[in-house]
């Protein structure tokens, strides 16, 4: 799904704004389609951008995924490696603002799998939605999926803010609804 906002450099004054399953987050004209911007987001072999980027005061909240746990069951990948990630981009040059991981642990060696390839863990937590914004008090919320890995981690299958500016993780405040 793409989002809509005003673009500085659009002939129509508008882009559409959309990611795929390569990583890449373009921005392009919405009356003609010319590309504004291109930007690699992630570099992860399995990696993919499947919810829509979130546009708020000229940045993009760009949420990553990845298709790593169908790739477990191959014996010679080393799984699991991804971690979900945001990234903020710039809207009108697709610069990058903030990138920020949902985990705050590399992956490490874990074990060896029956076919003798090294596993990875802790891993997983893929973002698959758009993220969403919360002006009043300068937060990004995410969703996040399960551990990919026997390693959990807390911001698995969670919920997580994150400061607008930074991309700091941050407590979700239990008044949050007052």
């Amino acid at each position: 799904t793409m989002s809509l906002g005003r673009h500085p450099r659009a002939a129509s004054g508008w882009a559409l704004y959309l990611g795929d399953d390569r990583m890449v987050v373009r921005a392009l004209d919405a009356g003609s389609g010319k590309a504004l911007w291109t930007t690699r987001v992630g570099d992860h072999v399995v990696g993919r951008i499947t919810g829509s980027p979130a546009l708020y005061r000229g940045v993009l909240y760009v949420p990553l995924s990845a298709s790593e746990e169908s790739q477990g069951n191959v014996g010679a990948y080393g799984c699991c490696t991804f971690i979900g990630t945001v990234v903020a981009l710039d809207a009108a040059s697709g610069k990058q603002v903030w990138k920020r991981a949902i985990l705050d642990e590399t992956p490490h060696p874990t074990r060896k799998n029956s076919a003798g390839t090294q596993m990875y863990g802790p891993a997983g937590g893929a973002i698959w939605s758009a993220p969403t914004v919360d002006a009043k008090r300068g937060q990004l919320y995410v969703a996040t999926g399960d551990s990919y890995t026997e390693v959990d981690h807390p911001t698995s299958d969670a919920l997580v803010a994150m400061d607008l500016a930074t991309g700091a993780k941050r407590e979700v405040d239990p008044a949050w609804d007052r």
